[in-house]
C-alpha cells in the first residue's frame, strides 16, 4: 500500500556572491586606508618627531617635508599590505590570481618611459591651467610640491612605495574583482575612476584618472601587474626628478609662482604621448586579453 509523502518545502539555492571587490566595496576600503593612514601614519611621524627632537636637531621645513614623504611610504607599505592580505581572503583567490606577477613581453621597458614622459608633460600644463583658473587650488600645489621634491623620502615613496603598493592594489586586488563583475571595459573604466579618487588631491585627480585608464589597458593586455608597476614608477619617478634636479625654486619655499609651458614643450609633450601610445598599441595589439577569472 503506497503513502503519501508529505510535501517538503522547496528551498532556494542561495544567490552565488558577487566577485570582491565591486565599487562600493573599493570605497569601504578607501575609508579603511584613511583611517588606517591617521593612525599609522600619525604614530610613526610622531616617534620619529620626538627622535629628531631629542637629538637636538633642527625641525625646519625641509625636514618637515623628508617626514612627511618617508611617512607617506611608510604608510603604504603598512596599510595597503593589509588590505591586501584581508582583500585576498574575501576575494577567495589565491595571490597569483590577486597579484599576478607572469613574465610580459621586454619591449615594454623600452616603450612606457616614452608615453610616461609625453602624459606628465601633458598633465603638468593640466596642473597650470587648473591652478590659473581655481588659485583656491594653490595649497593643494604647494603639498604636492613638498611631497614630491623631498629628496630621497620622495624617491623611496612616490618612485618605489606608490607604484608597488598601488599596482597591486589596483591592478591587482580590485581589477580581478571588477573584471570578473562588470567586464573588462568597465573594469578599466571604474579603476581608472577610483584611482583618482584614492589620491585624495584634486589637482592629482585628472592626471590619476589618465593614468589610470592607460594602466588599465595594460594590465588587460598583457595579464601582469610588472608593465603597470613600471609604468607607474615612470610617470611618478619623471616629477621626483624634475622636483628634485631640473627646478630652480627649492621643494622648502611656500607658494611658487605659476606660469605656463614652453609652447614647444607643450607640443613635445603631445608627440611623445602619441608615438608611445602608438607603439605600445602595436605592440600589444595581436596579444590577445589576459583571460578573465571566473
Amino acid at each position: 500500500m503506497a503513502t503519501d509523502d508529505p510535501q517538503l518545502p522547496s528551498q532556494e539555492s542561495p544567490a552565488p556572491s558577487l566577485p570582491y571587490p565591486g565599487v562600493g566595496q573599493t570605497w569601504q576600503l578607501l575609508l579603511a586606508y584613511i583611517g588606517g593612514g591617521f593612525l599609522v601614519g600619525g604614530v610613526f611621524f610622531a616617534v620619529i618627531f620626538f627622535v629628531v627632537k631629542s637629538r637636538g636637531g633642527p625641525f625646519e621645513e625641509r625636514t618637515a617635508n623628508a617626514l612627511m614623504a618617508w611617512t607617506v611610504g611608510f604608510l603604504q607599505i603598512v596599510i595597503v599590505g593589509m588590505l591586501l592580505l584581508g582583500g585576498r581572503k574575501k576575494a577567495g583567490r589565491s595571490w597569483s590570481e590577486v597579484v599576478p606577477l607572469s613574465a610580459f613581453d621586454l619591449r615594454l621597458l623600452a616603450v612606457l618611459p616614452v608615453v610616461a614622459v609625453g602624459l606628465q608633460v601633458i598633465l603638468a600644463e593640466v596642473i597650470n591651467v587648473a591652478l590659473m583658473v581655481m588659485p583656491d587650488l594653490e595649497r593643494w600645489g604647494e603639498l604636492l610640491d613638498r611631497l614630491t621634491g623631498a629628496g630621497w623620502g620622495s624617491l623611496f615613496s612616490m618612485a618605489i612605495v606608490a607604484p608597488l603598493a598601488e599596482e597591486a592594489l589596483f591592478r591587482g586586488l580590485v581589477w580581478q574583482g571588477y573584471v570578473r563583475r562588470y567586464g573588462p571595459r568597465n573594469a578599466v573604466l571604474y579603476s581608472a575612476l577610483m584611482f583618482a579618487v584614492w589620491h585624495l588631491n584634486p589637482l592629482q585627480m585628472p592626471g590619476a584618472f589618465v593614468a589610470g585608464l592607460v594602466l588599465g589597458w595594460l594590465r588587460h593586455r598583457t595579464g601582469s601587474i610588472w608593465p603597470c608597476v613600471w609604468l607607474h614608477a615612470l610617470f611618478n619617478g619623471v616629477v621626483v626628478a624634475e622636483a628634485n634636479l631640473l627646478s630652480d625654486v627649492p621643494a622648502t619655499t611656500a607658494a611658487v609662482e605659476r606660469s605656463f609651458l614652453p609652447w614647444w614643450l607643450d607640443l613635445s609633450g603631445v608627440a611623445l604621448t602619441a608615438l608611445g601610445l602608438f607603439l605600445l598599441w602595436r605592440l600589444l595589439e595581436k596579444k590577445n586579453p589576459a583571460p578573465s577569472a571566473g
